[in-house]
């Protein structure tokens, strides 16, 4: 039996896990590390692993498997990348919470994930026909805003 179709379930399971020991889920430690009277190097400690474990990984992976983890050709900053940086940052600052232990929280239980995670899969859906145009998927002009 082959590891490769539960690899993407074991990857999340070890990042929930992860994200759940650093305390990355609760809200108040990313509030904590963003506010300067009341700061926690924790979440530096855990950047500096999760930026230096996806670079060992990713060089690995290109080294093995070009195709597989192509570097972007666009080089150029644009109104769209920087906005919707600007707009992730805002929420994330002002919430405490992205993506990723959001779900991870969803999965805990904790009571305030259902709207967040309700409020995201909207946001997806509302850009999607975006996206899908970038990358060439679906036709011009078909948008749901």
């Amino acid at each position: 039996m082959s590891l490769r179709p539960w690899l993407p379930t074991l990857v999340g399971f070890v990042l929930a896990v992860a994200l759940g020991l650093s305390r990355l889920t609760r809200p108040e430690v990313i509030v904590g590390w963003l506010d300067p009277s009341a700061w926690d190097p924790t979440v530096l400690f855990v950047m500096i692993g999760a930026v230096s474990s996806f670079a060992l990984v990713h060089r690995l992976a290109r080294a093995r498997r070009p195709n597989v983890c192509p570097t972007p050709t666009k080089k150029a900053l644009d109104l769209r990348l920087v906005g919707g940086s600007v707009i992730f940052g805002l929420g994330w600052g002002l919430g405490g919470v992205c993506p990723g232990p959001a779900l991870t929280s969803l999965g805990a239980g904790a009571s305030w994930t259902p709207l967040f995670v309700a409020s995201m899969v909207v946001g997806l859906w509302l850009g999607a026909p975006e996206r899908w145009r970038a990358w060439g998927l679906a036709k011009e002009g078909k948008s749901r805003v």
